[in-house]
């Protein structure tokens, strides 16, 4: 790796300005014009190459945050650990950061980002992990800018770290779940080199932040390749200790994730991620984990089925062990309970009287709960007629509001009604209540008349 850049001019690649957001383009304009060097980088400049629209695109430049902020004053400065500047254009936001510095020889990346280390240029670019995410692009000259070799990975179609796979690893093992996932994203090879520390070191996973675990494990689940994601995670072992009750699972299905009830789950939700649908977290567990909890998807049998709170119950039972391991948010693990526990009620709706469609369909957690029973449907192959059926009744649901925690929420559309009066000599109560004294104003001031001499 040499300590000079290669320069891929424009004639050499494949990027074009008119695909890069126009707000994007001005942030990096308008640092350079003020003498700061500013580039795009990342997997926004990875994916203008392989010929796919960024999700979003993030600036790396060498002023500080508060400069940064000082050019562009509606800016907001954001995180308590590494301090990055979030530019606001409406509902799109630039992402722009200060270039970072490498760890020190045996240290941590968790200490750069609690210290604020700042760098250079080409310590910022040989920090990142992966050598097709590291890459700068300056679109004012529209020059590719790479200090790790990463245009001839693009060209190669490889996902290899920057720096030795083990060590990169044991600084922070998130990494190997990036490494996995973007090989299976991308579609490329993941060098061996990179691949081999994985198997060995897959427990230090369990030392992480348990939400940067989660905040990759909701990205692998929205990125359209889930289900090639999951395997490689589960034949490498990080599955096991991620997810271990998942892992024993798929051992009990003949350790084939792809034909087991997971892997349709996780390919349905990839054919309707790819279709543009967005997905909460809590659906998203629900695919994960509905295997965990059998009687979510079982419909009541016999003559005596078990009621709702009991199934609450149970299920909570079941996945409080996982949530406290996996620190779920409490709203993304009691969307998880409803979500599972609810299956039961979407069956035969044609067989249902409206009243009790309706009700159901004014519940708080429908929407969710019928994502995850499309889900579950295509899965299992069977006919989605039902979902269809739902999606009707919700849409010409009566005006009458939808429950929400007890609230009920006033439909779009409908009028806004009074509130209800309050009696007209209500009685204080002396003890409860004591009456409020009234605030005395003073005399109003009048304006300076003063003028000047």
């Amino acid at each position: 790796m040499s300590r000079e850049p290669r320069r891929i001019p424009r004639s050499e690649h494949s990027i074009s300005r008119m695909d890069i957001s126009r707000r994007a383009l001005k942030v990096v304009e308008d640092l350079q014009r003020a003498g700061h060097t500013a580039y795009l980088v990342g997997g926004c400049v990875r994916d203008l190459l392989i010929g796919r629209k960024p999700k979003d695109f993030d600036v790396v430049t060498d002023a500080t945050p508060q400069r940064i902020k000082d050019i562009f004053r509606y800016a907001r400065i954001i995180g308590r650990r590494f301090r990055i500047v979030h530019v606001p254009f409406g509902a799109e936001i630039i992402e722009t950061a200060t270039f970072r510095a490498l760890p020190p020889e045996g240290g941590s990346e968790e200490v750069l980002l609690r210290d604020n280390v700042y760098g250079s240029e080409r310590e910022d670019a040989v920090r990142r992990d992966i050598s097709i995410n590291a890459l700068f692009y300056d679109p004012v000259s529209e020059t590719i800018i790479d200090y790790v070799d990463g245009y001839r990975d693009i060209k190669n179609r490889l996902v290899r770290m920057i720096r030795d796979p083990r060590q990169s690893y044991t600084e922070d093992p998130v990494r190997m779940i990036r490494a996995l996932k973007y090989r299976a994203t991308t579609g490329f090879d993941i060098e061996p080199a990179s691949y081999q520390p994985i198997t060995e070191l897959a427990g230090l996973i369990t030392e992480c932040s348990t939400a940067r675990v989660m905040e990759e494990i909701y990205k692998i689940l929205r990125s359209g390749a889930s289900a090639q994601t999951m395997d490689t995670l589960y034949r490498s072992s990080l599955l096991a200790h991620l997810a271990p009750e998942i892992a024993r699972h798929l051992d009990a299905h003949g350790h084939d994730l792809a034909s087991s009830p997971l892997g349709n789950r996780l390919t349905a939700l990839d054919r309707l991620t790819s279709s543009g649908r967005i997905w909460t977290n809590g659906v998203l567990l629900a695919v994960l984990f509905s295997d965990i909890v059998p009687v979510s998807a079982q419909p009541p049998g016999g003559k005596n089925p078990p009621s709702d709170d009991r199934l609450l119950h149970d299920a909570a039972g079941i996945l409080d062990p996982i949530s406290r391991r996996m620190n779920f948010s409490r709203l993304n693990k009691e969307q998880l309970v409803r979500i599972l526990t609810s299956q039961r009620k979407f069956a035969n709706p044609a067989k249902k009287p409206p009243q009790a469609l309706q009700a159901i369909c004014r519940k708080e957690y429908f929407r969710d709960a019928l994502d995850f029973f499309e889900i579950a449907c295509l899965a299992s192959g069977i006919n989605t007629d039902d979902v269809t059926v739902w999606r009707e009744v919700a849409v010409n649901l009566p005006r009458s509001g939808v429950q929400r925690r007890g609230v009920r929420v006033r439909r779009k559309g409908e009028a806004r009604t009074a509130e209800p009066k309050q009696a007209e000599n209500p009685v204080p109560d002396s003890e409860t209540a004591p009456a409020k004294k009234k605030r005395r104003r003073g005399p109003r001031r009048r304006p300076r008349t003063d003028t000047a001499e």
